[in-house]
């Protein structure tokens, strides 16, 4: 398998117009390349996988489009699932990747190729999904918000420590491969259970088409203060499952490219497997999650108040996130519960658990952290 251009990935994704999957542009980024997003099903349980957010990790980007052209010849229970994929979150990057590839005679472990990892602004998008600065994370983001998905895929590749090809990355790093699921503070049960499950086959499935050595890898062994900047540790405070999917690979070129590629492309087959299967469990781990969110939302003050100089991208933040704003002249206006009570609260909230651990540990997402404006709560 060779490692496509940009050019080519993107004809293969138009191709897939031919065999049903619904083909379309989300956005653009920095650079004015269009972003695709390929939809298939019309069914209750709603997958979201987003690869290419860095463009050095290219197999996540060819599996999605390997995994939608094989769920549509299927053509099976298209009614029980539907399937949303953005496989080249920043083309920006992926369009520097051959380049850099050549000019540090890949595969080197070496070849970390930063600037095909960052957008064209020179911003890592994986840790953009709370302040949305970007043109890649807005329009995804907005694309996520209206597909409302159950289930989310993380898909990366990791950059293994020292040496290179062919010392193995299990020699240096314990693994080949590894999934996260969502051992963070904030999430509730049912979905941390729901994303122990998806990361249970994840590991199986990478283990059993490709042998690599795979590991599930959390943080730590409690859940944790992870703050919501990245796609992985954003979405479960929204009620969504979440997995995340890393495959040694960043730096290798064409080495191992067809087993990176298939882990990837069987962690998504198997995935939607198991949602032909779970429907209902789905959606009761979805309504338990809205329930849990309104309650937590519920035990704050009624209302928050926010005012400063900064007030207008403080208002942007908070409407990207579909979190019900008032303003009123240079005052907003947030009443709890609000839709994602517990994403609002980290924001707004100094006494929120998670909030209070991030201060804790001097990652604060707060408005008034990170813009110059002045929170107020009113009971």
């Amino acid at each position: 398998m060779k490692l496509p251009t940009l050019d080519e990935l993107v004809r293969e994704i138009e191709s897939l117009r031919s065999v049903g999957v619904e083909v379309y542009i989300v956005g653009e980024s920095s650079e004015g390349r269009p972003i695709y997003a390929l939809k298939l099903g019309r069914g209750p349980i709603r997958i979201a996988a987003i690869g290419g957010q860095h463009g050095n990790e290219p197999a996540p980007a060819i599996a999605l489009v390997s995994a939608l052209k094989i769920l549509a010849s299927l053509g099976r229970d298209l009614d029980l699932y539907t399937i949303l994929a953005i496989p080249l979150a920043n083309p920006d990057g992926f369009s520097r990747l051959h380049r850099c590839l050549e000019e540090c005679h890949a595969p080197d472990w070496r070849c970390e190729c930063v600037e095909a990892r960052l957008t064209a602004s020179g911003v890592d998008m994986n840790r953009e999904w709370l302040t949305l600065r970007t043109p890649e994370n807005r329009c995804i983001h907005d694309e996520l918000t209206r597909f409302d998905p159950h289930i989310v895929l993380d898909l990366h590749e990791f950059y293994a420590v020292g040496g290179s090809p062919p010392r193995w990355a299990h020699e240096t790093e314990g693994f080949d491969a590894y999934v996260t699921d969502a051992p963070y503070l904030g999430v509730s049960p049912e979905i941390m259970a729901l994303s122990a499950k998806l990361a249970e086959i994840a590991k199986r499935s990478i283990e059993s088409v490709t042998g690599l050595k795979t590991r599930i890898r959390r943080p730590c062994t409690a859940p944790c203060p992870v703050p919501p900047i990245y796609l992985g540790s954003h979405v479960p405070l929204e009620g969504c499952a979440k997995v995340l999917v890393e495959t040694w690979g960043v730096g290798l070129g064409n080495f191992m490219l067809y087993e990176r590629v298939e882990a990837h492309t069987e962690v998504v087959l198997q995935i939607v497997d198991f949602v032909t299967k779970n429907v209902e469990r789905i959606l009761r781990a979805k309504n338990i999650d809205a329930r849990y969110d309104a309650a937590v939302g519920s035990s704050y003050g009624s209302k928050y108040v926010v005012r400063g100089r900064d007030v207008d991208e403080a208002q942007r933040i908070l409407a990207a996130h579909r979190i019900d704003v008032v303003r009123r002249g240079e005052v907003l206006e947030v009443s709890m519960p609000a839709r994602f009570s517990r994403l609002a609260l980290t924001m707004l909230e100094p006494e929120y658990d998670l909030s209070r651990e991030l201060e804790a540990c001097g990652r604060s997402v707060r408005l008034d952290r990170l813009l110059n404006v002045v929170i107020e709560r009113v009971d």
